[in-house]
């Protein structure tokens, strides 16, 4: 597909969404400062929130076709995220992909100098996630690690989520959502949607809940995080520790004290093994 141009399929922000993002942003340098991350002059003009009104069927077959398949993405050349509007069913899920797709805005970022493509840079690291270098097309590039770079994000998303709480725009859809995880038994629900709808005479209530994304994935990271830590108990106080090497190893790009960790739990060649089998 050519190069996308959004521009043209941009809606206004509103002023509870400027108040949302800029928060955010505020709020993550300070949170994964402590990962090692460095604070970025992120202003919410790098969000772009889509209007399916104003986009081109090849746009939106792209979008919803399974190349993207998300609420909202970071593109890396452009270093900007890109929110489809339409899919955002509630401000507190709207804070929640923000906060996931900044994350990945703040991580460790490098590109690969290749004048034929991209105004002459190609896409190379995005946090712990490896674009292979010299193949001929961007585009048949494998990516390493991407599993495990969207299951970091997204538990550091967790971590972050409770300052979300403290934005004016989404206190009470906060406190809806500590009674909803209580209610459940589920501390995964991120966000949560109220609608009154029409039942024969006896108007009720929907609820839709939307927990943390990347589920699947992320209960396959812990397992190495548990997995790690029981064998490593003796160099560690908490399995926290243990996530913190993988975070700031996507923060930073260090990824030395990453590898000798994988190694020493799981045998010489084991870091590169998991790149290989976490990568698409």
């Amino acid at each position: 597909m050519a190069e996308r141009r959004y521009e043209d399929s941009e809606r206004e922000k509103t002023n509870e969404e400027k108040e949302i993002i800029g928060a955010i942003i505020e709020k993550l340098n300070v949170f994964l400062s402590q990962y090692g991350a460095k604070p970025l002059d992120i202003r919410e003009t790098h969000v772009h929130i889509l209007d399916k009104s104003k986009m081109s069927d090849d746009l939106i077959r792209h979008l919803e076709g399974g190349d993207v398949n998300t609420s909202a993405f970071y593109e890396q050349d452009k270093q900007i995220v890109v929110v489809l509007g339409w899919t955002i069913k509630s401000p507190l899920q709207f804070a929640q992909v923000i906060s996931h797709e900044l994350i990945h805005f703040l991580a460790f970022n490098a590109v690969q100098i290749d004048e034929k493509y991209n105004d002459g840079f190609v896409s190379h690291r995005t946090g712990l996630a490896v674009r292979q270098k010299n193949v001929a097309t961007p585009s048949t590039r494998s990516t390493y690690f991407n599993d495990i770079d969207e299951a970091v994000t997204e538990e550091l998303t967790k971590r972050f989520y409770p300052q979300l709480q403290d934005i004016p725009p989404l206190e009470n859809e906060y406190k809806n959502i500590l009674k909803a995880r209580e209610k459940f038994s589920n501390p995964d629900v991120a966000a949560i949607r109220v609608k009154e709808i029409e039942a024969g005479q006896i108007p009720s209530l929907e609820i839709t809940m939307k927990d943390f994304a990347y589920a699947e994935v992320r209960k396959k990271f812990n397992e190495l995080i548990d997995k790690i830590y029981e064998k490593k108990k003796d160099s560690f106080s908490s399995r926290e520790e243990v996530f913190n090497i993988f975070a700031r190893a996507a923060m930073t790009g260090e990824v030395k004290e990453l590898a000798t960790l994988v190694e020493s739990t799981s045998g010489t060649g084991t870091f590169k093994k998991i790149a290989q089998s976490l990568s698409h």
